[in-house]
């Protein structure tokens, strides 16, 4: 089923993108990691992008011409991160830049991809989320707004296509 597929995974050199991209790598899945940094394996079947998702206005360009380059079958949006700190310990650039990773990137590569998708009739998404686009903590403002808009985001596009 994921045989010589073209998915694309961000968030893959750590964490649960690490996991998953590995798991695809066995399904015999041709995986594109997007990842700030290099992961620690090598595959025949595995590309990495260096992106850095935080600016992703500085990366919309490559990830345009990635997409035209390949075709690509699926997307598991996984790229974020954490910080859980009380509101103004956060500079107006550290919002932003926490905003487009853990919110932002993840709608622009589905606006990328979805032309593709729908015109080919193929293609899937998986997101992947937080129990904090449910229910907030202290000091999770920041990241509880952005799982709570991703929550929505995936809610209305789901209906959408």
């Amino acid at each position: 089923m994921l045989s010589n597929k073209n998915i694309i995974v961000t968030g893959s050199s750590s964490g649960i993108g690490l996991s998953i991209t590995k798991t695809l790598l066995k399904n015999k899945a041709n995986v594109l990691g997007i990842s700030r940094k290099n992961p620690n394996f090598s595959s025949k079947n595995y590309q990495h992008i260096e992106f850095d998702l935080s600016k992703i206005e500085n990366e919309y360009e490559k990830l345009r011409n990635l997409i035209k380059d390949k075709p690509i079958e699926g997307l598991i949006s996984n790229a974020g991160s954490g910080k859980l700190e009380s509101l103004e310990n956060f500079s107006p650039k550290q919002i932003t830049e926490f905003i487009n990773l853990n919110l932002n990137s993840h709608i622009i590569i589905t606006r990328l991809l979805l032309p593709n998708f729908k015109a080919n009739n193929n293609g899937f998404l998986i997101y992947i989320g937080s129990e904090a686009s449910y229910k907030v903590g202290k000091y999770g403002s920041i990241y509880s707004a952005c799982k709570f808009g991703l929550r929505g985001f995936v809610k209305s596009i789901r209906i959408e296509t």
